[in-house]
């Protein structure tokens, strides 16, 4: 087991992953390669700062 699995914050941060991945599914095609591109960089980075 990884040390980072057993964070309470490091599991709520993959429930956030999770939840980007179904918003951003909805998102119409046009916006798909901006503004969702743009979302998931923001989700996908937050742990490394």
């Amino acid at each position: 087991m990884n040390e980072l699995e057993g964070l309470i914050i490091y599991k709520q941060y993959i429930e956030l992953i999770y939840y980007t991945e179904v918003i951003t599914v909805k998102y119409p095609k046009v916006e798909k390669y901006s503004l969702v591109s743009k979302i998931k960089n923001i989700t996908y980075n937050g742990m490394y700062y």
